[in-house]
């Protein structure tokens, strides 16, 4: 299995937004299958292969399904056999993690350097994705305008334009006026590439507990529906569909299925 996973690696690569992203999904199925020919996996090994991975469901159903492509790919390629195979586990629930306005500012105020800080006051006014903010640069900033523009989509996920509200503008003059390199996020005259660690520490700091990567954008989202914005609107500012808007964040809109309810009364 090692080499077809790597030989699908490589012809999947260049038509891939983030390639690292299935290199790190195929490494533990290499670690476990990577022995084995085709024909020797079956739902048994499958099934050990989940229990034995001790991950999020999640987690295991993006390996296998990057498994299950892979065998698809030498089956029409190198003419091997691709089993098939049912998920063992189930897809993990959305998760509901967001911020009270209160545990943001504590949040903010226990970051411990500025670049972090500077991260969750972008994150909870645009709800942009950390990787979108990591990768801002100061062109894509416009604050004559009031605009960011985070730039073009990266695969499935959608980037949008969106206004920058009288907090965020306050923090980004300050943070323009000693700005060492072309990135937004930066630290040590260095573009930072990932938060997860300080923004964890702060949020331990802060009484928060360990905080998810798309806790903030959650945060964003959920705030947009609590306050009554339309759901167009929300998926606009968030890059977002619709859809997705009323079945994750639905339930926190202060009149949702009142009117339904109402019917109900005799």
């Amino acid at each position: 299995m090692s080499a077809i996973c790597d030989a699908y690696y490589q012809i999947r690569r260049p038509h891939l937004a983030r390639p690292d992203n299935l290199k790190f999904s195929l490494a533990p199925i290499k670690a476990a299958l990577g022995n084995l020919h085709p024909s020797m996996i079956s739902q048994k090994t499958i099934d050990a292969y989940a229990s034995s991975r001790g991950r999020a469901n999640a987690t295991i159903m993006r390996e296998l399904k990057c498994l299950r492509a892979a065998l698809a790919w030498g089956r029409d390629n190198l003419n091997t056999p691709a089993p098939r195979f049912r998920m063992p586990v189930k897809d993990s629930k959305p998760r509901d993690r967001w911020l009270t306005k209160a545990e943001a500012r504590r949040l903010v105020d226990a970051c411990e350097s500025p670049h972090i800080e500077l991260f969750v006051q972008i994150a909870l006014a645009t709800g942009a994705r950390s990787n979108a903010i990591c990768e801002l640069t100061w062109r894509q900033v416009d604050l004559e305008s009031g605009r960011i523009n985070f730039g073009e989509d990266v695969g499935k996920k959608r980037r949008a334009v969106v206004p920058i509200n009288n907090q965020l503008r306050a923090a980004l003059v300050q943070a323009a006026n000693i700005r060492t390199t072309d990135y937004v996020i930066e630290y040590h005259k260095q573009q930072v590439k990932d938060v997860r660690g300080a923004l964890t520490r702060a949020a331990r700091k802060a009484g928060l507990g360990k905080l998810g990567k798309h806790a903030l954008r959650h945060t964003a989202a959920t705030w947009m529906v609590m306050d009554g914005r339309p759901y167009q609107e929300i998926a606009r500012y968030l890059g977002a569909t619709v859809a997705m808007i009323e079945r994750v964040y639905g339930h926190h809109n202060p009149d949702w299925l009142k009117s339904a309810s109402e019917s109900l009364e005799f």
